[in-house]
């Protein structure tokens, strides 16, 4: 079929809603594969023969659903009043002094880290920015050409040989 085309226009844009309109009515209806229902069928009885248990969570008894959501606030509730009472507690500080002991790893990482990226600070503004960014561009340059000879290497080791 040929269809004029008109322009986008805003005074025209009604006219191609409707052309568009009587075009996509003109169609011809799209069926489904005859193998389709019985696929989707087969899929929905698979489902529904599951256990309850290899099921969603809304297909569970309601028994089951009500026991997990009583589970859930209870022990949402128990760890809330656990930390409420370790706050209040007189061993708080203790617990603290042992909670902080097993980070101080985390701490001399984190000492390490802001060294070494000070260190990097400071070589950058010694070296100066236009060197910097020259050592960058040859690092570039550098791995697109291994990556092409190496690009090539293979090729040529898994092209077949006449």
């Amino acid at each position: 079929m040929n269809y004029p085309l008109l322009k986008m226009r805003p005074d025209n844009q009604h006219e191609l809603e409707c052309q568009v309109d009587r075009v996509l009515k003109r169609l011809p209806e799209v069926s489904a594969p005859r193998t389709l229902l019985p696929r989707v069928l087969a899929l929905v009885r698979a489902r529904a023969a599951m256990p309850w248990y290899r099921q969603s969570w809304q297909a569970w008894p309601m028994p089951l659903q009500v026991a997990t959501i009583f589970v859930l606030v209870a022990s949402f509730g128990g760890f809330f009043f656990a930390a409420w009472e370790l706050s209040r507690a007189a061993g708080y500080a203790a617990v603290r002094q042992e909670i902080g002991e097993m980070l101080s790893g985390v701490a001399v990482v984190g000492n390490v880290l802001g060294v070494l990226i000070n260190a990097i600070r400071l070589v950058i503004e010694r070296l100066g920015t236009a060197f910097i960014i020259g050592c960058l561009a040859a690092a570039a340059l550098a791995y697109s050409i291994f990556i092409g000879l190496g690009t090539v290497y293979v090729r040529l080791a898994f092209s077949q040989r006449r």
